[in-house]
């Protein structure tokens, strides 16, 4: 049974359990993980849930206070009553109920005994440091210690890289040889977001044979629906290489799309997976052109391009032609994006001899989500 332990620096803040930790929540069954989290995580989730309602009520008050110190003609405002111990209680049971609902099993305190604790403070032994500090952090590793007894795969989620290590400390492998356990059995990931990457939605493992197929497939998805995609996208002018002077660079023409490569399929939750692509294009881009004259003969500091009028006579009347110079540039970028394919395309990618894919199976994942880097341009218009 592979399980992932959480530490409480890796759901720092999120006192409602919804970010990353949801998604590892609910998808770490599909492929057989058990997300564990040790009863020391959960106390000290509480108690920086405890400390930042009150510094946040503290700050409250004294905002208030100074409001009305600089507003004397200001009604008084209160805050409110605050009992920071029932909403401590009330936060607590709320933590419960969403540990129960996103299915994490709670592991109780281990069984090691306080003489076992203080061996390993007097010898300086980690989690512990040199000032003797760790005494939590050793109890999370006597909660992972007795998961190690029958678990196959520990997934160890913490920032804590200076008492558990980046690698696991070479104290704590010595532990897991003690007691006859692979070193390798504990694993340790910086974030929930790599574990979900890593793990829970793991890497599909590649099938060279199928991938120029599979590559042909989505290029052609690319060619067909790109320009399309990213017409409406404002770019970063001075990223595509026009000066300072334009404003509103868009995409007029996509011309050739270059040297595709996939860099990695995933699978994920629905059956589908994702494939992240990098391809270059060779494209051109229109910017317009506002000279910092003009823009200050027509008080157009604060104007934008996206602004200018459609109707041609108020144009021609308000805003000269000529203001509105627009240069053209052809771009060469390197693309990064993902798209998704679906479970049958998966499953032919997988297969020993496939002909050909459908385009029709490829699904952009982030449309807004671009990794756009400018290699080489020249002056068109």
């Amino acid at each position: 049974m592979p399980v992932i332990v959480i530490d409480t620096n890796a759901i720092f803040g999120d006192y409602g359990l919804t970010k990353t930790i949801q998604a590892v929540a609910l998808h770490a069954p599909k492929n057989g993980f058990h997300v564990v989290m040790p009863q020391v995580v959960i106390d000290e989730h509480c108690a920086h849930f405890r400390r930042d309602l009150s510094a946040a009520h503290t700050k409250a008050v004294a905002a208030l206070d100074t409001l009305q110190e600089l507003d004397e003609s200001r009604p008084a405002v209160a805050v409110g009553d605050f009992d920071a111990e029932t909403a401590a209680k009330a936060y607590r049971e709320k933590l419960d109920r969403r540990i129960v609902e996103l299915n994490i099993q709670r592991a109780p305190y281990p069984t090691v005994s306080h003489a076992q604790l203080v061996a390993k403070d007097l010898l300086h032994q980690k989690p512990f440091n040199a000032s003797g500090k760790g005494y939590r952090d050793a109890l999370l590793w006597a909660t992972i210690l007795e998961f190690a007894a029958s678990a196959d795969r520990i997934i160890f989620v913490t920032k804590n890289h200076n008492d558990f290590g980046q690698t696991l400390h070479s104290d704590l492998r010595a532990e897991l040889g003690a007691r006859k356990l692979p070193s390798e059995l504990v694993v340790i990931e910086p974030d929930l977001r790599a574990t979900l990457e890593k793990h829970v939605q793991p890497i599909v493992k590649r099938n060279t044979d199928n991938e120029p197929r599979l590559m042909a497939a989505i290029v052609t998805w690319l060619n067909a629906n790109l320009p399309n995609i990213i017409g409406n996208y404002s770019f970063d002018p001075s990223m595509l290489g026009f000066s300072a002077e334009h404003e509103d660079a868009r995409l007029l023409e996509v011309e050739r799309i270059d040297a595709p490569v996939i860099l990695t399929i995933r699978d994920l939750d629905d059956g589908a997976s994702a494939v992240t692509i990098e391809f270059d294009i060779r494209a051109i881009f229109e910017a317009i052109f506002i000279s910092p004259e003009e823009r200050t003969n027509f008080g157009l500091d604060e104007y934008r391009a996206s602004e200018r009028p459609t109707d041609a006579t108020a144009t021609d009347d308000v805003f000269p032609e000529s203001l509105w110079s627009e240069t053209r540039l052809r771009v060469w970028l390197l693309i990064q994006n993902e798209v998704v394919i679906t479970d049958a395309t998966l499953d032919a990618y997988r297969a020993s001899a496939v002909n050909e894919f459908s385009d029709e199976a490829v699904e952009l994942v982030h449309p807004d989500r671009w990794v756009l880097i400018p290699k080489w341009r020249n002056q068109r218009r």
